[in-house]
This record gives structure tokens, sequence and C-alpha cells, in this order.
């Protein structure tokens, strides 16, 4: 009796089915089981993806691999589409950055830090350095701004002050994309700012977001490199 019963419930639950003109339809829902995918991997190093797909670690080069740069701070990579038409992350890769400030006012003193230790050292970040450097405390507000060239009273000596010039376009590189590859170099507009007892200086980005363009052409050619000969993989930028 309950065997009946349960061939009975198994036999109702089943859905009804019947051609109508050109389709076919059901009296209940269906619904499609799709395959699992996988979780991606979070990584800060381009060298990760490297690793990963020369060790084949989840023989994941068994098919077409894509490596998408989709920007200068961010690179996934994808197998190609599955019999469900999903497609499969396996790492999205995200530098470890600093903080650089760009296009605020700080402290001259935080400024310079930042330059020090989150710019590429050069010529610039050094004479920058200097006039924030060696602008004294009782002449610190004796500075002209006429919104495009400033000049400012600095040290220029063990006891000389004198007026300086202030660089209004300069070129540097911040650390702002992976660290394997060169810093792409671009135009800031230098400025400082009093604001009550203080000046603050500040870099503001004058180069329309170009360096983002150059980044992932960089990032595409570190990678064309390391991964050279593995004809299964296609990166897109």
């Amino acid at each position: 009796m309950l065997k009946a019963l349960a061939e009975y419930i198994v036999e109702q639950s089943k859905p009804y089915r019947e051609k109508i003109g050109t389709g076919e339809y059901s009296d209940k829902g269906l619904s499609r089981i799709v395959q699992p995918t996988a979780k991606a991997l979070c990584t800060s190093t381009l060298h990760s993806v490297v690793d990963y797909l020369k060790n084949d670690v989840d023989n994941v080069t068994s098919g077409k691999v894509i490596i998408h740069i989709e920007g200068a701070r961010d690179v996934t990579l994808y197998h190609e589409l599955n019999d469900d038409k999903n497609r499969e992350s396996f790492i999205s890769v995200s530098p470890a950055l600093p903080n650089v400030r760009i296009g605020d006012y700080i402290g001259l003193e935080d400024f310079g830090i930042m330059l020090r230790s989150m710019f590429v050292q050069s010529d610039t970040t050094y004479a920058l350095l200097k006039i924030c450097g060696n602008i004294t405390d009782e002449n610190a507000l004796k500075y002209q701004d006429d919104g495009v060239s400033q000049t400012v009273t600095a040290r220029t000596g063990i006891a000389r002050v004198e007026q300086v010039d202030v660089p209004n376009q300069v070129k540097l590189q911040p650390f702002r994309t992976f660290a394997e590859v060169k810093q792409p170099e671009s135009e800031f507009v230098f400025r400082l700012k009093k604001s009550g007892e203080n000046i603050y200086a500040g870099i503001f980005e004058a180069d329309g977001g170009a360096w983002k363009l150059e980044a992932i052409k960089r990032i595409k050619g570190y990678l064309e490199k390391e991964l050279s000969g593995m004809d299964n993989i296609v990166i897109l930028a």
C-alpha cells in the first residue's frame, strides 16, 4: 500500500508536457542544474599568475585561458566557457599599494615623507623635497601665487633666505600599479597653499589618466614575456 502510494506521488510529481504548434509546454516549472564554478583566488602580484599557470595548479591549461587586464590595478584569470556558458575565474589580482594622496593638500612634512616613500626617486622628487624642506617657519607665510606660477620664501644657504620659483608642471612616478612593471611617469601640477598659519603642498593629475593606458600596456608586455610559448593563453588588454 505504501509502495503504491509512493509510486503515485512520484508519478504525479512528473511534469505534464504537451506540444502546441511549434512550442512544447509543461505544467510545472523546471530549473536547469548548472555546473559548479570555482571561487577565484585573490592575490597581489603578477608573478602569482605566472606561477599558477606554469605549475598548472588546477589543470586549467587543458583548455583556453584568458587573462583579462581590466585596468592598471586589476587582472583576472578566466577559463573558457563551460557547457552552461559560464566562465570561471581562477585568480583575481590587485596590487598592494601605498596610499598616495593625489589631488589633496597635505602638510609639508607629510608631503615630504610621501615623496620619499611612495614615489620612484628622481631629480624632480629631490627638487620638490628641497623646496618643501627649506621653507622657513618665520617666512613660510610670505609666498606669492598668481594661479599659474608660484614663488615662496625659502632658505638657500645656512643663513640666506630668498624668493624661490616653484615648479608648476612636474613629471613624477608614484607607486600606483604592479611592482613587477616600471611605474608609469606622468605629469602633475604641484601647488602650495596657505591656510591659517601653515603652508600645505599638493600634486594634481595633469595627464588625463593616460598613465593607466601605459600601465596596462606594460602589464601585458610583462605577462607576454613570462608566459611565452604557452599558446593556449589569450591576454586581453
